[in-house]
């Protein structure tokens, strides 16, 4: 609550009521001590009051003594006061794409308003808008067929990435599928931690992978270096999906038990593509996944007090010190 007093260390406090029964032992010594003196006069009743009574003065300076290391104590427990709420901070990602190239995303087994369209472009219009939506993390693109190649490092211009991502063609880095080797050089993009969450997620069909590393390997790798791998399956699971002529190409379905392998091998998940609507829900799924708890309690300014109970501590020891050596000079 705004405007609240709260203690950081309020254990101190319990010192207090102890600071309290010292000053009230304190008292009652003072009072028997003279009470010891007597005497004896027929009009002790009308004086009585004039010499045990003491002066309201004396009592108050009884309580000054007190009251500094009371100050004190209050000055160790760290009161603050609440201020306006903090915003949440920053849920900031290194997030690696790893697009797959190969001329099997040239397959147009995915139908939209009517008509067939091919891998890479259901892919590519739904990653300009994921990229779209991103605040704050750095993206970077790996783009591969027969070799892996870094097409965006790791970047904050999310214009430059959604650029980069419209000139992917199929084909572009070769007919085949090196897989294994475009997850190592992802792993190399993520680079080190830096206090932010890296992931990778990949788009393919996982079909005839070929390469220097194997794809399993390379999810061993990640692994290594606690980095989480989500694999997007592209395509369909069947070959009953397959468009009747297919350009000669041999029909490869998603090979979605390699993909999910990959993924569980990582701590990560495999998600599968069937159509425009769950390309578009596995990608929120895994920004979604991977966005850090957000605070169960709301953070606040926080205004320190303890100046206060600290200043007048010191005060009021600098006036006692000053009349004692008043009365030292008198």
């Amino acid at each position: 609550m705004s405007g609240a007093i709260h203690w950081l260390y309020p254990g101190w406090l319990w010192l207090l009521p102890a600071i309290a029964v010292l000053a009230w032992i304190g008292r009652r010594r003072e009072n028997s001590g003279d009470s010891a003196t007597r005497f004896v006069h027929p009009r002790l009743p009308l004086i009585a009051g004039l010499i045990h009574t003491r002066p309201a003065r004396h009592t108050l300076l009884h309580a000054w003594r007190w009251l500094i290391p009371a100050c004190a104590v209050v000055a160790l427990a760290q009161p603050v006061r609440l201020g306006a709420q903090l915003p949440e901070p920053p849920q900031h990602r290194d997030i690696v794409l790893i697009v797959d190239t190969s001329v099997s995303m040239m397959l147009r087994d995915y139908v939209s308003d009517g008509r067939r369209i091919e891998r890479m472009t259901l892919l590519k219009g739904v990653l300009g808008r994921f990229v779209s939506g991103l605040h704050g993390d750095r993206i970077a693109v790996v783009a591969y067929g027969d070799h892996p190649y870094t097409l965006v490092p790791l970047t904050g211009d999310h214009t430059l990435v959604q650029a980069m991502l419209a000139r992917v063609r199929t084909g572009m880095a070769g007919r085949t599928n090196a897989m294994g080797d475009a997850v190592a050089l992802a792993v190399k993009q993520a680079g080190k931690a830096n206090g932010r969450r890296r992931i990778l997620i990949l788009f393919s069909d996982g079909a005839r992978p070929i390469g220097a590393i194997r794809p399993m390997d390379a999810a061993a790798l990640a692994a290594q270096d606690h980095i989480k791998l989500y694999t997007v399956a592209i395509g369909a699971a069947s070959s009953q999906a397959a468009e009747q002529t297919s350009a000669g190409l041999l029909y490869d379905p998603a090979d979605r038990a390699r993909l999910q392998a990959m993924a569980e091998r990582t701590g990560g998940r495999m998600f599968w593509a069937g159509d425009t609507a769950a390309l578009s829900s596995a990608i929120a799924d895994i920004a979604a996944a991977e966005r850090e708890p957000a605070p169960s309690t709301p953070r606040h300014v926080r205004v320190p007090l303890y100046p206060w109970p600290l200043a007048l501590g010191v005060l009021l020891l600098l006036v006692t010190q000053l009349r004692a050596a008043r009365r030292g000079a008198g």
